[in-house]
């Protein structure tokens, strides 16, 4: 699967789930970072907010109610790229 069809695919689930909310709501849903890449997402961030803001597919939770990042994970290794 390419990136282009991971795009597709995204693109599909969000006309069904704007044809979902629809039917039973009155209310528009508004996606303002679709279509930015991570890079450009983390460039409109204020620093300190771009500090504090992780994605990892393994956190580590030293405590039930706090997780963290791994560091080690594909999407940490690409977070350390983008700050």
């Amino acid at each position: 699967m390419t990136q282009t069809d991971d795009a597709d695919l995204d693109a599909g689930r969000i006309v069904r789930g704007n044809k979902t909310y629809a039917a039973f709501t009155n209310k528009e849903l508004l996606y303002p970072v679709r279509g930015l890449s991570k890079q450009e997402i983390v460039t409109l961030l204020p620093a300190e907010v771009a500090k504090l803001a992780w994605s990892c597919r393994r956190p580590v939770y030293h405590s039930p109610e706090v997780p963290t990042p791994c560091g080690r994970c594909k999407t940490c290794e690409a977070l350390k790229l983008l700050n």
